[in-house]
C-alpha cells in the first residue's frame, strides 16, 4: 500500500502532481478506515497506514476548498505543527492547528463532512490583521472579523 504524502498535497500546484495525488487518493478510498476513527485522536496519528489529514476524503475535500497551495502547505506539510485532537462538530469532524512557535500568528481549523466528502477551512496569518479567511467547500473565500480561527470546543 502506497502512502500518500502530505507534502504532495501542499505542492499540488503542478497538473501532473495534482493528478497523481488524486489518483493515489482514489486508489486508497476503499482501503482506509472511516474518518470517525480519529475522533479524540491527533490528526497525524497513523491508523491503518494513513492519517486524518492524508485520508483520501480529506485530501480531495481540501483540494476543492483551499485552492491556494501555499495555504495547504502551511497547514499540512509539517507534522510537527501543533494540532488538537479531532472532534465532532455536528455532522463534521474538526481539528484546530497552528504553526509551531507562532500559534498566535498562524492558525487554522479544518472541518470535514465525511458523508458529503467536503471541507471548509478557517485560516489566519499576520498579514490578515484582525480578520481571518474562510474557505467554503466550493473554493469560495470570505474574510470575516476575528484574528484567529475556532479552536477546541468552539
Amino acid at each position: 500500500m502506497k502512502r500518500l504524502s502530505i507534502f504532495a498535497l501542499g505542492l499540488a500546484g503542478s497538473a501532473g502532481l495534482v493528478g497523481a495525488v488524486a489518483a493515489a487518493a482514489a486508489d486508497r478510498a476503499g482501503q482506509v478506515p472511516s474518518l470517525s476513527a480519529w475522533l479524540g485522536k491527533e490528526p497525524f496519528k497513523t491508523i491503518d497506514g494513513t492519517t486524518f489529514l492524508e485520508h483520501p476524503v480529506t485530501v480531495a475535500a481540501l483540494r476543492k476548498a483551499v485552492l491556494d497551495a501555499r495555504v495547504r502547505q502551511t497547514m499540512l506539510v509539517a507534522a510537527s505543527n501543533p494540532y488538537q485532537p479531532v472532534e465532532q462538530h455536528g455532522l463534521e469532524l474538526a481539528t484546530f492547528g497552528c504553526r509551531l512557535h507562532a500559534c498566535g500568528d498562524y492558525a487554522w481549523t479544518v472541518y470535514v463532512d465525511p458523508k458529503k466528502q467536503t471541507a471548509r477551512v478557517c485560516y489566519h496569518e499576520p498579514a490578515m490583521g484582525g480578520r481571518s479567511r474562510w474557505y467554503s467547500p466550493t473554493g469560495a473565500t470570505k474574510m470575516v472579523d476575528g484574528d484567529t480561527c475556532p479552536s477546541s470546543g468552539q
